[in-house]
């Protein structure tokens, strides 16, 4: 006969569910799962977005509260937390935003990126030279701050001065080098509808996008500015007109 599951078990569930509730109400099922090998529950997060990570919890020691977390394919005991479901809540926020990545196979080394910028890491064997150059990257959830400027001019200005237009911020953070946001080289990046942009480098050297504040038009006529002299074009054009003729495709 399968048993209830008792106070931890709903607190793991409940603290996912608080977790995914910024993403959106339709991002993911979220159900608790009896494994009879294993016998216990399992808060079974199923992502609907297209390479997020599944996420899967379970106590596995009551007498100390460690827990038992599947990210993706890699599997890691988690013991000795001070704050369990304080801890699990920041994991699992990071991991729905979009931040864990895997290297090796069936699931060898993970990296979750928190939000304080620290790194909670599973191994299982020898790391080899270059292996997160060819990691998988988890896609979020739900909707990013930038997914709603996808299609949406992005100007980048480096500390030369130089001014590049790009198709989006998703092209941006794919085009830009991750060694140049790690020192500093990129000074002013912003979408031609005013959204200001900032690019970080990740520990395992990615570089991500995100918004961080809105409506700046002196900055983009700024920038707009120096685009059209740069590539020739005549004087006064908006700044959709100097993206459309300079962005790279």
């Amino acid at each position: 006969m399968t048993p209830e599951p008792d106070e931890h078990d709903l607190a793991v569930r409940d603290t996912l569910v608080a977790a995914l509730a910024p993403f959106g109400s339709d991002v993911a099922d979220v159900a608790l799962s009896w494994s009879e090998p294993a016998h216990t529950w399992f808060t079974v997060v199923t992502p609907r977005a297209r390479g997020a990570a599944p996420l899967e919890v379970a106590v596995d020691d009551r007498a100390d509260l460690s827990l038992l977390v599947t990210v993706g394919a890699t599997t890691g005991e988690f013991a000795g937390l001070s704050a369990p479901m304080e801890w699990l809540s920041v994991l699992a926020t990071a991991v729905f935003a979009g931040r864990a990545s895997e290297a090796g196979r069936s699931g060898q080394h993970l990296r979750v990126l928190l939000d304080d910028g620290t790194v909670v890491t599973v191994r299982r064997g020898l790391p080899w030279p270059g292996m997160w150059r060819s990691a998988a990257h988890h896609a979020p959830y739900g909707l990013r701050a930038t997914d709603g400027l996808r299609r949406v001019g992005t100007f980048l200005r480096d500390l030369s001065g130089d001014v590049s237009a790009h198709e989006d911020v998703d092209h941006l953070a794919a085009w830009v080098e991750w060694p140049d946001v790690s020192d500093g080289e990129y000074t002013d990046v912003i979408t031609i509808d005013g959204h200001v942009v900032e690019l970080a480098a990740t520990p395992d050297e990615r570089v991500v996008a995100t918004v961080t504040s809105t409506v700046d038009l002196a900055r983009l006529r700024m920038l707009a500015e120096a685009a059209a002299a740069q590539a020739g074009l005549p004087a006064d054009q908006d700044a959709r007109a100097v993206w459309r003729a300079t962005v790279r495709r």
